[in-house]
């Protein structure tokens, strides 16, 4: 009898973590930078459709128009980046562990804004229950915070498919 043992990466479900921004010492002189202008996201829900190693994740991307539009220009040089910290969760999820406490730089720019993206086990269930967060927002810069925007995230759950939707676009005021 022969047995064969394959280990595949594609077989594991693996994602990248966003870049943490190098610390760095507030300096007096420096000027915390500003808030960002406006903010949005989506939400894509875990299905048990298609079942995959990933079929069980959650993915939020929240995509935030910076108030400096030179942060989207293509010199490839971020020095500002942006904190997530959740402060309200109306769900069972453990502080929905996906945001990092440390500022994070963004993982890609798309149609004016800068793209950051969270995931977390959300379940491959039938049913899902609903998402409700609020998350305060902060640009970080030469070790200064901004005052915090404040980002709703709402899914209404209920059936995989309508696992996915667009949030509602917010402008930036202060939480």
């Amino acid at each position: 009898m022969l047995l064969l043992v394959s280990s595949l990466d594609v077989l594991a479900c693996s994602l990248a973590r966003a870049e943490i921004m190098a610390p760095v010492s507030p300096t007096e002189m420096a000027k915390a930078p500003e808030s960002p202008v406006e903010l949005t996201y989506t939400i894509q829900r875990g299905s048990d459709k298609d079942l995959t190693s990933c079929s069980d994740l959650g993915f939020i991307t929240i995509y935030i128009k910076p108030s400096d539009p030179e942060q989207l220009s293509a010199r490839g040089y971020i020095d500002t980046g942006y904190q997530f910290e959740v402060v309200k969760s109306d769900t069972n999820e453990p502080a929905y562990t996906p945001f990092n406490t440390d500022p994070i730089l963004p993982q890609g720019k798309e149609n004016g804004y800068l793209v950051y993206y969270f995931a977390w086990n959300d379940g491959a269930d039938k049913y899902q229950e609903a998402v409700k967060i609020e998350i305060n927002i902060y640009a970080v810069k030469s070790g200064q915070r901004s005052t915090p925007c404040k980002l709703k995230v709402e899914h209404s759950g209920g059936r995989t498919t309508n696992k996915s939707s667009q949030g509602t676009q917010q402008s930036c005021a202060p939480a």
